[in-house]
């Protein structure tokens, strides 16, 4: 019955083996609306066509591809090949490894067991990352460095000791008090003195700590020229 613009079911093709003959030599007895489903994935008339999909002709004896509807039903696999370029789109999937799907149907990333903060001051983080790129574990350690593992520590370290204390040399054959400006910015520093000659024996000055960038020593009796070293430490 055609002419009804219906569409009416045939049956089956497969296209494995063009059964029923609907491309090699086609029936003149085919009609306008005739539908078939294809049941064995082939070619059809050069296209290629998948289980479920909808052949439909467009024309009485049809002959070439033009002659007919093709709904393809299937929607094939996603692939990132190197055979097309990765090209092809499709379905894809997702590795139940690292996905999961909620109830909503959002694709999400798997609980890895590393939600949380990690490092700080004082603790370096070690992180574990697979193929994917994604971090499957992680875990902290104090940070312990040793001097030799640190470039150019002890240059380093001087410097920092150099910036908390200076030193002088006082005495001059007449002065009994002698001012020393430290410039450390504060009165808590450490003043310590000893002979500039042998047997290079601890001095006893009495020390003032005028203000917190100078001190002011005092002794009994005139030095004799340098004959004193002064060393002032920053205590912190």
């Amino acid at each position: 019955m055609a002419g009804s613009g219906a569409l009416i079911f045939q049956g089956g093709y497969n296209a494995a083996t063009n059964t029923p003959d609907l491309d090699s030599n086609p029936s003149a007895s085919i009609k306008q609306g005739w539908t078939y489903a294809v049941t064995a994935a082939g070619n059809f008339f050069g296209e290629a066509v998948e289980d479920g999909d909808l052949l439909i002709a467009e024309s009485d004896s049809p002959t070439a591809l033009s002659d007919w509807t093709v709904v393809q039903n299937n929607i094939g696999v996603a692939t990132a090949g190197s055979t097309d370029g990765g090209t092809t789109k499709g379905i894809a999937g997702f590795d139940s490894a690292n996905f999961t799907v909620s109830t909503n149907g959002w694709v999400q990333l798997n609980n890895q067991g590393t939600s949380g903060n990690y490092g700080d001051a004082n603790e370096t983080v070690t992180l574990a990352i697979n193929a994917d790129g994604i971090v499957t574990s992680a875990s902290e350690q104090a940070i312990a460095i040793t001097a030799s593992q640190v470039t150019d520590f002890c240059n380093a370290v001087d410097t920092c000791v150099a910036d908390n204390g200076v030193t002088a040399n006082i005495g001059d054959g007449t002065a009994v008090a002698y001012q020393i400006n430290h410039n450390l910015g504060t009165r808590n520093v450490i003043v310590s003195c000893y002979r500039n000659s042998s047997p290079y024996d601890t001095v006893m000055l009495d020390v003032e700590r005028t203000s917190t960038n100078q001190v002011t020593l005092r002794t009994t009796t005139a030095l004799a020229s340098n004959a004193v070293s002064v060393i002032i430490t920053k205590v912190t």
